[in-house]
């Protein structure tokens, strides 16, 4: 076990000069380089929600490539974080030029897990090179490959909440606290210590001996969760990445870089990051205990009214649904429609499901 340091506190004079031309973002999505699902939900990711993210010319007068610069703000840029095989990678990175791959195994049992590796190289990466090249990002967001973001919507999240931060009615005892109108660290956050599960039928169990603690620290959902520079410069440029005791489970691991940063999780104040999709108990059991069965599953309309991330997306066909709703916020009509067909030709056939 690495012995961990001391705390230390984000210093928000660090760079402030960044806010000045709005939100600057630079996604990461966790992905796998093994089997044909993740490849495919990647190139999902590029064709809707990444495609204008990554494919629109950077304006001559930014500095670095860090996306299509309208009005105020950048269009955020989209990486995928893959670890495995180079062989599995390899022509993938050079086609697209949106991978960023670590030479580590692909594993996700449990304490086994790379996806903190992946996490914490994606934090070191981006503080590198806006350290080498003074590339103006303001915030990182991570999510996952069966996620969808509205990419939009998380840069109007950014703008409207410093707006609101800054406006001269803001009390300093607001329940969203930020510095200078920026979110340090936001997503769908715990506002309680949870619980540490040891169950062995529980899905992601943690053992006394990498965790002894019955609590965790306070953090955000590994399906869609943002930082901005101030956290990422301790976390990263103050050797806490380097020094803090390893945890599994990512987003856990990022709340306790939090915890050691001094900075408060945090929820949006103009949209919701979804992470679940299903409401019924039956579903949320299957899912805590790992029961994959879907058979007998609806999952509600497709639709990105009042969402930044919706996460469980189902396959290739319901991203473009979601898609679809964020082009014209109307077609969520026509999903619910959809899914009220669905739901009455289970009937007919007397299937008991579940939504």
């Amino acid at each position: 076990m690495v012995q961990e340091g001391k705390n230390d506190h984000v210093n928000h004079n660090h760079n402030s000069n960044h806010n000045h031309n709005g939100p600057q973002i630079i996604t990461g999505v966790l992905s796998s380089a093994m089997g044909d699902l993740s490849k495919q939900r990647r190139q999902s990711i590029r064709n809707t929600w990444a495609q204008r993210s990554n494919t629109t010319t950077t304006s001559s007068s930014d500095t670095g490539n860090t996306g299509n610069t309208t009005g105020n703000t950048r269009t955020p840029l989209v990486y995928f974080l893959l670890a495995g095989p180079w062989e599995n990678v390899q022509d993938e990175y050079y086609t697209h030029q949106d991978i960023l791959w670590i030479d580590e195994e692909e594993v996700y049992n449990g304490e086994q897990s790379v996806l903190t590796l992946k996490t914490y190289s994606f934090f070191q990466i981006i503080y590198a090179i806006v350290q080498e090249y003074h590339v103006p990002v303001t915030h990182l967001f991570k999510t996952d490959d069966d996620s969808y973001v509205n990419l939009h919507a998380l840069v109007q999240e950014l703008q409207e909440s410093s707006l609101q931060q800054n406006s001269p009615s803001s009390s300093s005892s607001s329940s969203l606290p930020m510095v200078d109108g920026r979110h340090d660290y936001f997503g769908q956050c715990q506002f309680k210590y949870p619980k540490v599960h040891r169950e062995s039928d529980y899905k992601w169990p943690i053992t006394n001996e990498t965790y002894p603690e019955p609590w965790f620290p306070r953090y955000c959902q590994g399906a869609g969760f943002g930082i901005s520079l101030h956290f990422l410069t301790c976390a990263a440029g103050r050797g806490h990445i380097s020094n803090i005791r390893f945890m599994p489970f990512e987003d856990v691991a990022v709340g306790m870089l939090a915890e050691r940063c001094g900075v408060d999780p945090q929820r949006p104040v103009t949209a919701k990051v979804k992470v679940f999709r299903y409401q019924s108990d039956e579903v949320k059991k299957r899912t805590r205990l790992g029961d994959t069965r879907t058979d007998d599953l609806v999952p509600p309309a497709a639709c990105m009214m009042n969402k930044i991330v919706q996460h469980r997306i189902i396959d290739e066909y319901d991203m473009e649904e979601h898609h679809k709703t964020v082009l014209d916020p109307l077609y969520c009509n026509v999903t619910r429609v959809k899914r009220d067909q669905l739901i009455q030709q289970m009937k007919e056939k007397g299937i008991e499901w579940f939504g």
